[in-house]
Formats: structure tokens, sequence, C-alpha cells
């Protein structure tokens, strides 16, 4: 599962692809782009989301989300609730495999850790319209789907690269193609549409006005998530980027994640 580093934009570091003329660029070209938006060893940021309802309920969550990428150039998250105080502590783990991801959750109200498995990865995260699968796709790149380049063009005034991506059946994915405009300049994600069985399902867009420069990098700080199904959208704000910090590996261990502070 690697799409989503493309929306959040971790990082964007200085590479041969970023110096080619993006109108130019081969697809190997697009992905090692993406690929330069990794931490080279971890990241730390602020994640915020709210969720809204076809009434007009409200829900906020608040987050602290941590990436290590280990020595095989696998993207593992932690993802540790702060708020609101009926889940602060939950936590949530994705181990990045060759073949598929394994997914924990960490519940403080029964104090148990349980393995999401099959589809259980396409339902929502604690009331939101964002599934375990969508915040692994927010955070990582192309590999091990099938890509597809379909040509260049415009998307919010913005010149873009036009991708399709299959997932692999291994993955066990909710969608069966995400259509995704990548920004040119930046190789942040504006929009992705995430199709399934029935059609379209979600859209992922993100706010270019809110693209920033960190150092060498650029970070995509708002993005909204729309769910075509339910008629719900949430947002993800992130902020308080941290990169390259030292991390106890235990916080990215099934067995410790949810002890380590």
């Amino acid at each position: 599962m690697k799409i989503l580093i493309v929306a959040v934009g971790i990082a964007w570091g200085v590479s041969d692809a970023l110096a080619a003329e993006p109108a130019t660029r081969t697809l190997q070209d697009i992905q090692a782009c993406v690929q330069n938006n990794l931490p080279s060893t971890s990241l730390r940021q602020k994640v915020e989301l709210k969720s809204t309802d076809p009434a007009g309920g409200r829900r906020e969550l608040g987050a602290y989300l941590y990436a290590l990428q280990d020595a095989r150039q696998r993207l593992n998250l932690m993802l540790t609730v702060q708020s609101p105080p009926d889940l602060a502590g939950a936590r949530y783990l994705l181990v990045e495999k060759a073949d598929f991801d394994d997914i924990y959750v960490y519940l403080p109200a029964v104090r148990k850790t349980r393995r999401v498995m099959g589809a259980m990865r396409g339902q929502p995260l604690w009331g939101t319209d964002f599934s375990y699968e969508d915040l692994k796709y927010l955070q990582d790149g192309f590999g091990g789907h099938n890509t597809e380049h379909l040509g260049n063009g415009q998307s919010a005034g913005r010149a873009v690269h036009h991708l399709r991506i299959e997932p692999d059946a291994a993955a066990q994915s909710a969608y069966q193609s995400i259509e995704i405009d990548l920004d040119q300049r930046t190789c942040l994600l504006l929009e992705a549409r995430f199709f399934d069985a029935a059609g379209l399902s979600k859209r992922m867009t993100s706010d270019p006005t809110q693209f920033s420069q960190v150092g060498e990098s650029w970070v995509a700080g708002f993005v909204t998530m729309y769910d075509f199904s339910t008629e719900t959208q949430s947002t993800m704000s992130l902020s308080e980027v941290v990169y390259d910090e030292s991390f106890s590996r235990n916080r990215f261990n099934p067995q410790t994640f949810h002890l380590v502070n």
C-alpha cells in the first residue's frame, strides 16, 4: 500500500527527478520524486482530524504521528491519540511488509491490542472519513502497486501529473483503483479519487495555499476527505513537523508500541 505520502507530503528533498523538466518526467522520475518525500530515518508531526456528518454534527481528534523508515526502506507508522478524553491513549500501528502490511490497534479502555484484518482496513478510523488504509496512503509512496502515468494537465490552477494506481490483490485494499493529480512543482497530492466496486467512493484533496517549505522540504498542511456513500467529510491538519530525530524502535513493535511514551 503506497500512495499517501503523496498526499501529505512528509518531506521533499532536491533530487535529479526534481531537476528534470516536470513536463518530461517519466513514471520512474515521478516515483523517485515521490519517494524523496520519505524522511531519511524518522518523522514526528501533530495531526488534527475533524469530521462533519450530514446533520452538522462534529467530532474532533488530536494525535501525534510517528514514522520510522527501516534499513529496507520500509516505512512504519504509529499514531497516538491525545484527545478527546474518551480516546486518549489509543494507538494505531502499521508495520510495512513486502507483501501486505500488519496493522494493530491498542484501546486503553479494554487494555488490549488487536490486529486489523482484511476488510476492516477500509473501515472509518475513530469516527472520521479516513480509514486505516487511507492513513497509509497519506504517508507512503507508489511501490508495490501497478502505477500508470496517464499524462500531464491542470488541477486547481496548477500543473499536475495524472496517475492511476491499482492496489495489489495481496494488499486486501478496499479500493479497485485510485486516480491521483500530483502537483508537478512539489510532488504533493492535489487530488485523489478512490474507486471501489460500486464506483467513486471517496475524494481526497489538499489545499495548495497550505503547502509550505521546511528547509528543502515541501509539506502539505491541510487535507480533506469526502465520502460519497455517507455524504460526510473530514479534514486533517498537520503541523509541528520534526525530521530525523531518534526514536525507540519499541514504538513500532506490536508487543510494546502501546507502552512507549
